[in-house]
Parts: C-alpha cells; sequence; structure tokens
C-alpha cells in the first residue's frame, strides 16, 4: 500500500510529480489557479483536483471533509504556500496578505496530521518578516 499525498497550494504539481513518480499515492491537489489543477489533474493519475480559493477559512474544512469521506489517512502533506511575501528581493511594507496561508496550510497540518510534512517556501521566510509564521508552524508541531 503506497503512502498517500495530499499537495496543498499545488499549483501544477511539481512537488508532488516526484512522489508520484516514487510510487506515491497522490490523492488530492488543491489550488487556486484554475489552468495549473488541469495540468496537475493530467499528471497525477487518478488524483482529484480542487479549486479552493484559502483564504476563505471554511475551504480547510473542505478538504478534511473530502479526507473523511473517502476514509484517506494522509501520510504526507506537500505545498508552497505564496512565498511573494517574503522574499528578500521584495521592496515596501512587511505586510503582504498571501502570508497569511502559511497559516492555512499550519491548520491543516494539525487538523490532520500526517505522518511527514514538506513544506516548500524561500529563504525569506526564516527572516524578520516571516518569523511570526515560523513560529506557528513550529508551536503546531508539537
Amino acid at each position: 500500500m503506497a503512502f498517500k499525498v495530499l499537495d496543498l497550494f499545488s499549483g501544477a504539481g511539481g512537488l508532488s510529480r516526484g512522489f508520484y513518480d516514487a510510487g506515491y499515492e497522490v490523492v488530492l491537489g488543491v489550488d487556486f489557479d484554475k489552468a495549473a489543477l488541469k495540468t496537475f489533474k493530467e499528471n497525477h493519475g487518478q488524483a482529484e483536483a480542487m479549486n479552493l480559493d484559502l483564504f476563505d477559512h471554511d475551504n480547510i474544512d473542505v478538504i478534511i471533509d473530502f479526507l473523511k469521506n473517502r476514509k484517506i489517512k494522509l501520510d504526507v502533506l506537500v505545498g508552497g504556500p505564496p512565498c511573494q511575501g517574503f522574499s528578500v528581493q521584495r521592496r515596501g511594507e512587511n505586510i503582504d496578505p498571501r502570508n497569511q496561508l502559511v497559516l492555512e496550510y499550519v491548520r491543516l497540518l494539525k487538523e490532520i496530521k500526517p505522518r511527514y510534512f514538506i513544506m516548500e517556501n524561500v529563504g525569506g521566510i526564516l527572516s524578520e518578516r516571516g518569523k511570526t509564521f515560523i513560529n506557528a508552524l513550529f508551536d503546531n508541531m508539537k
């Protein structure tokens, strides 16, 4: 039985495609970009693709319900929350609404408790700009 993988902020699914190629069962990709999800669906076998806006906090519940209704115990959560707000190239205010989406990743991580997770982002998330979000991630891993 293959480990089950969910790709949050999947885009076209580059991160989860590596898992798929290694024999993991990618069960779901979630993103806001419909065109990217079309590519995701075509490149991940039987995986489902959900077009969800994760600024709507209720949509994490949609993902949780999807897993519960299909009796899927997730082994691996992968994802790359938007990184533009943490980029060292970013100029101006430290406040970027997209940064909040890291907390949606954290919320799903806490709710589904997979065996493993990978969160991809930029090095700037470790700077002062990302400190709050990294602390939230580690606090919720306890």
